[in-house]
């Protein structure tokens, strides 16, 4: 025999767990939800710089520039004045939204997700649509601002 569970239930047994994580592992519900976030990496392949098809591909999917801005640690005008119109096409790795708030460039951050989930410098300049010399320099950079571990 299966119990049903009224929506009243998993209210109460979400809010449980979000005051077990918060207090076990200093983790926010917010945090949570931000970690099962991803974006495409093709976006990067687009002809716009890498935070400004962030931006646009998070507004194309209705995220608000004040989100945005707190996403990415950006500001909420330089968010607004950066977002134009665009088509990305969907394909290939996904990348982890809240990566994108870290020291590291737009950029520098994508090829870092790839690099660590094992993707070859020549696959990660396919998937970002840039030159191979371009993606080594991006983690070596990457790689010093996190103090020398990739």
């Amino acid at each position: 025999m299966t119990h049903e569970v009224t929506p009243q239930e998993a209210i109460h047994a979400l809010k449980t767990l979000s005051r077990l994580l918060e207090d076990t592992y200093g983790i926010s519900a917010e945090e949570v939800l931000q970690e099962s976030k991803t974006v495409p990496a093709s976006i990067f392949a687009s002809s716009l710089p890498p935070f400004s098809a962030l931006a646009t591909y998070l507004s194309q999917q209705g995220t608000s520039n004040k989100k945005i801005a707190q996403v990415t640690k950006r500001n909420r005008s330089f968010v607004r004045k950066t977002v134009q119109q665009a088509e990305f096409t969907e394909r290939g790795a996904r990348i982890p939204l809240n990566l994108f708030a870290t020291e590291l460039s737009v950029l520098e951050a994508a090829a870092h997700h790839l690099r660590t989930q094992g993707y070859e410098v020549r696959e990660i300049a396919t998937q970002l649509g840039k030159a191979q010399s371009t993606i080594r320099t991006v983690l070596l950079r990457a790689e010093e601002k996190r103090g020398g571990r990739l």
